[in-house]
Formats: structure tokens, C-alpha cells, sequence
């Protein structure tokens, strides 16, 4: 192996073991916090059969402490012994280092802050179709309705105009039966008057 394959497998490994460092740390802090949320008073007060002996009921607590601890340590080496959270970190330091390398002229977008303006402007050319085409139907059902007001209209005024002309025939029926009545008499002497001649 040369010694600049030796600096390069060095330099890959130094992030690994740093970012696995920190974490390991960050958690190890975690895990003391957590292991020591429990005050010795409270400890004694939950263990009431070690209260009249505080001495003991402390290295209890101590005890539980340590052995929480290492339980929870031993736990997190068992993770970083199966290798799954060295490889994360791995990928984790990579997309870290491509994300220097792009641009950082671009602008990233962000939401706004008001959910309803920003599920509008998800939105926004979907809803803009959808008028469009809707505002297209409106205007041709506004344009069939208005063709059948016409029809309507129209039929509606040969209706009034026949039944005008029903009504004045109906109206001037009795008139027109005495004439033909008159007019059938008057043949009717005349057919008797020409027979006697």
C-alpha cells in the first residue's frame, strides 16, 4: 500500500469517526440525563422499604444509575458493532459534502408561512384549468338557455296569436251561425217562391 492511499483512506475516515464520535457522545449525554432523571429523593421515596436507611437507599440509587447507564451503553455499542450507523453516518457525511458543492446562487423555495395561501399556490394552474373550464361550460349552457328562451318565446307567442284568433272565431261564432241561419232561411223562401212559379 502506498503512503498517498494511506492519507486518502486516513482523510475518509477522519469524518466517519468524528460525525460517530459526536454522535456517540450526544447520546452517551442523553443517556446520563435520562439515567439521572430520577432524584435520590424521589428514589427514596418510591422505595419506601429503604427509607430509615438513607445510606443504603443512595447506593441503590447509584446503583440503578450505573447500571441503567451501561445497560444503555452497552445497547449503543451493539449498534455501532452491527456497522448500520457507521454506513448512515458515511452516507450522511457524503450528502453532507455534496451539499457544499451546489450552487448557492439558487434560491431554495420555501412555503410561506400561511398554509392556506400555500395550499392555494400548489394549487393555483389546477384550480386556473378548472375555471377555465367551467367558465367555457357556463358560457355555452348560458348559450343554449338563451337559444331555448327564444324557441320558448317564440312558441309561446304563436300560441297566444292562435289562441287570440280561436277566441275572436269562438266570439264571433254565434253571429256567424244566425247569418248562415238567415242565409238558409232566405234560400229556403227563395226555393219555395221559384217552386210556386
Amino acid at each position: 500500500m502506498s503512503q498517498d492511499e494511506d492519507i486518502s483512506r486516513d482523510k475518509s475516515e477522519v469524518p466517519q469517526s468524528n460525525n460517530a464520535f459526536l454522535l456517540r457522545h450526544a447520546i452517551t449525554k442523553n443517556f446520563e440525563c435520562i439515567a439521572v432523571s430520577v432524584s435520590k429523593e424521589e428514589f427514596l421515596e418510591i422505595l419506601t422499604i429503604v427509607k430509615e436507611k438513607p445510606s443504603i437507599g443512595r447506593k441503590l440509587h447509584k446503583a440503578m444509575i450505573n447500571e441503567l447507564l451501561d445497560g444503555m451503553n452497552d445497547e449503543l455499542e451493539g449498534i455501532y458493532q452491527e456497522g448500520s450507523l457507521t454506513a448512515g453516518l458515511t452516507e450522511l457525511s457524503k450528502l453532507s459534502e455534496e451539499k457544499d458543492t451546489v450552487n448557492n446562487d439558487e434560491v431554495a423555495w420555501r412555503p410561506p408561512g400561511d398554509v392556506k395561501l400555500h395550499l392555494r399556490s400548489l394549487d393555483a394552474e389546477k384550480i386556473k384549468a378548472e375555471s377555465e373550464k367551467l367558465e367555457k361550460w357556463v358560457t355555452e349552457m348560458e348559450n343554449e338557455n338563451g337559444a331555448l328562451i327564444k324557441q320558448l318565446a317564440d312558441a309561446r307567442a304563436k300560441v297566444r296569436a292562435t289562441s287570440d284568433r280561436i277566441a275572436k272565431n269562438l266570439h264571433r261564432a254565434p253571429m256567424v251561425q244566425e247569418r248562415l241561419e238567415n242565409q238558409v232561411e232566405q234560400l229556403q223562401r227563395l226555393l219555395e217562391a221559384l217552386e210556386e212559379d
